[in-house]
């Protein structure tokens, strides 16, 4: 009776073992807000939010730097006050 092996699971010789040095594991990039993507505005309102990892503690009618999309939704919802 001849057994037949799983090739899984035959060792291989050293030849045939190939390495490639240190496994890399890369750190997450998390983007940074830059000068570009940043929109000044008054927010109304006092209160603390999270977005995208950020903690934004809002003063009403204090001028906050935030980024793009942040703007666009507070915006959307009323929180900007219109004037400068």
């Amino acid at each position: 009776m001849v057994r037949k092996t799983n090739p899984e699971f035959v060792e291989a010789a050293e030849e045939d073992v190939v390495v490639y040095g240190e496994p890399v594991v890369e750190e997450p990039v998390i983007a940074m807000a830059t000068d570009a993507n940043l929109v000044s505005a008054r927010v109304k309102g006092t209160w603390t939010m999270f977005w995208s990892r950020s903690k934004f503690n809002f003063e009403d009618g204090k001028r906050y730097k935030l980024p793009k999309d942040l703007y666009d939704y507070l915006r959307k919802s009323g929180n900007i006050y219109d004037t400068l």
